[in-house]
């Protein structure tokens, strides 16, 4: 792609995906989302609609090239959170307020509320089945490192309910029905890509909302948001981009284009709800969230940009 294209693409990406923000936005100013009934929407999305999506992703033809693009994928997301974590011990020390919250906002990526519908709109369909190995394994970092630095505590039994998550199972299930070629039959694939296509939407509509409950004025006067934005859509990427280049020549490019765009997403929204369970700041991490969403609109066509140059 050229540098153009790139930058036309993408931006008109983030402007579609804001003008959907902006209905979540003004669905929550006039309360007909509310804080409980957005309860309701988050699961419709996190236990319904997201698995349909990401199974409904490897129904596709199988070939060694995209089972190759599926590891890739697997491996350079695991390489994002270990860079992340430790970039986020080191910059976010233990003297800034609610520095544990503030690490995990560094560390952990909305590959699913916001990468999941730019996937689709600036790379095509098919980038959803890079994007939805982002998906699954985002919840493994999620509910294990995530509740431990947190809350400074171990607990196995969370640890093992958290990590079997409906993305986590979906993906399974997808990834079998891939390998092993396994046919679905018209009737369940197009309810199911019906279902699964109320994922993007709804997620963007959920952000918006999240970003009109809360204080903007209040996060934009802190240095933190600064820093945390800075390492999460600068920094953090910026590493990622000769890591993912190492796979160009093994690797299709369009799982290496989605990896990296998973990796220029904003701060992950389920941080907050993490922080709600963990003794975590809330408050910070949905500022947080809502704020690095806001800005991405510049990082996001910036770095993929900058990833095309190489």
């Amino acid at each position: 792609m050229d540098t153009s294209t790139i930058i036309t693409t993408s931006l008109l990406a983030v402007i579609k995906m804001f003008l959907i923000v902006f209905v979540g936005i003004i669905a929550a100013k006039v309360k007909i989302i509310t804080k409980d009934n957005m309860l309701v929407l988050t699961k419709m999305t996190l236990y319904v609609f997201t698995p349909a999506l990401v199974v409904n992703s490897f129904i596709q033809e199988f070939d060694d090239e995209k089972l190759r693009g599926i590891l890739v994928s697997a491996a350079l997301c695991a390489a994002y959170y270990i860079i992340g974590a430790i970039i986020a011990s080191i910059l976010i020390s233990k003297s800034r307020s609610s520095y544990r919250t503030k690490r995990a906002c560094v560390i952990y990526l909305n590959c699913g509320y916001v990468g999941i519908p730019l996937a689709q709109s600036i790379f095509g369909a098919e980038a959803v089945l890079y994007m939805s190995v982002h998906l699954a394994l985002a919840p493994l970092f999620m509910w294990t490192y995530c509740p431990m630095l947190l809350s400074g505590k171990f607990d196995k039994k969370s640890l093992v309910k958290n990590i079997v998550s409906p993305p986590m199972l979906a993906s399974i299930i997808g990834l079998v029905i891939f390998i092993f070629r396994i046919p679905i039959p018209e009737v369940i694939h197009t309810p199911l890509a019906s279902v699964g296509g109320c994922a993007s939407p709804l997620s963007l509509i959920i952000a918006g909302a999240i970003i009109a409950q809360s204080d903007i004025k209040a996060a934009l006067k802190q240095f933190d948001t600064y820093l945390v934005c800075l390492l999460r859509l600068i920094v953090i990427p910026a590493i990622m981009i000769p890591i993912t280049l190492l796979f160009r020549q093994s690797c299709p490019q369009l799982a290496l284009s989605v990896s990296m765009l998973a990796a220029v997403t904003p701060v992950a929204s389920a941080v907050q709800m993490a922080a709600q369970l963990y003794e975590g700041d809330d408050r910070c991490a949905a500022l947080m969230f809502a704020i690095s969403t806001l800005i991405c609109i510049i990082t996001i066509p910036l770095m993929l940009t900058l990833y095309f140059q190489f």
